[in-house]
């Protein structure tokens, strides 16, 4: 008995597919590899927004807590607003990163400017440009809504103009990998060329078979 997936399962498994791929080829670049993973350990270690908490006093804000004059405070919103940064920023960003390395990667690979649907370049647009740009807007302007009140807290701190220029310069390094940036290329290139060498050897055998039935037809 034949088991038939439904349509939906293969959608789904093609989907999965298509990220799985993307995100290879993101963690195979050590650069983008160490950014993100040290990112997401600095969101929950280090200090969000440094600045004037309050009328002269300075101190900085984490995820456990803030500290002003030395003095520790037990978190408030913070659990809400780190879940918030990760959903919105860390997670769309993470994404817009690997399908940059994705296309970038198939711009080198291939020799020829090959032909794209409509729905293909609209998926590329989306992921690789508007992602982006709303990634370093949302930057800005979360960071803005949070430290408003915190004087030089949106220049100063991490997850302000920091993040933002460290965003962009992530990603335009993405438009620039070459080749010898991708760390599993060497691997990619053998299974290549073997599946290349069976197909090789797969035709010439029918070519073989298709000779000796034109010989046995003559004779």
């Amino acid at each position: 008995m034949n088991f038939v997936f439904p349509e939906c399962c293969g959608v789904c498994f093609t989907l999965w597919n298509t990220i799985r791929l993307r995100m290879v080829l993101l963690c195979s670049v050590d650069l983008f590899y160490n950014a993100l993973v040290g990112l997401a350990l600095y969101h929950f270690i280090g200090p969000w927004y440094i600045g004037y908490l309050t009328d002269g006093y300075f101190g900085a804000v984490f995820l456990w807590g803030t500290i002003i004059r030395g003095i520790y405070l037990p978190p408030d919103m913070q659990t809400y607003m780190g879940t918030i940064q990760l959903i919105l920023f860390l997670f769309p960003f993470t994404l817009c990163l690997c399908s940059s390395c994705y296309y970038r990667y198939i711009q080198l690979q291939s020799s020829i400017n090959l032909a794209e649907s409509n729905c293909n370049r609209a998926v590329r647009i989306f992921t690789a440009y508007v992602l982006f740009v709303y990634a370093v807007l949302f930057v800005l302007f979360w960071s803005y809504v949070t430290t408003a009140s915190y004087k030089l807290a949106l220049i100063m701190s991490p997850f302000g103009f920091i993040l933002a220029i460290f965003s962009l310069f992530l990603y335009v390094k993405s438009k620039r990998l070459k080749m010898e940036d991708f760390k599993f290329q060497s691997t990619t290139n053998d299974q290549d060329n073997s599946i290349s060498e069976n197909i090789i050897e797969i035709e010439d055998r029918q070519a073989i078979i298709t000779g000796r039935r034109i010989g046995i037809k003559d004779h």
